[in-house]
């Protein structure tokens, strides 16, 4: 079983990685789509973001690997032991971006 263990471990670990990080860029633009009124930006925001900040990191600012959200996912950099860090910035980072995206959707409804 041990064995089992050490191979199920890592892909859990990445498996929460991409979902928090899915749902920080979600949240996002969710929150932009509805700012907008644009169903498409909600829908394609995610993806641009996904790749806009992995070019401005590869590009500009190669030393700033946390704005990268395949970083995000993959946690080879320095993030603290046992790479808590990296899971207390994508936490925060999500649950920020699903309050503002609460705020926009409450500012909207007093608008109806």
């Amino acid at each position: 079983w041990s064995g089992q263990w050490d191979l199920a471990l890592p892909l859990a670990r990445r498996l929460g990685r991409v979902c928090l990080t899915a749902s920080a860029l979600s949240s996002l633009s969710a929150a932009l789509g509805a700012l907008s009124g644009s169903v498409y930006l909600a829908l394609g925001l995610p993806f641009v973001l996904f790749y806009a900040c992995m070019i401005l990191r590869e590009r500009y600012l190669e030393t700033l690997y946390c704005i990268d959200p395949a970083e995000w996912i993959r946690g080879e950099n320095d993030w603290g032991s046992d790479g808590r860090g990296l899971w207390i910035f994508l936490i925060l980072l999500a649950l920020f971006l699903a309050v503002v995206h609460y705020a926009v959707l409450e500012r909207r409804l007093e608008e109806v």
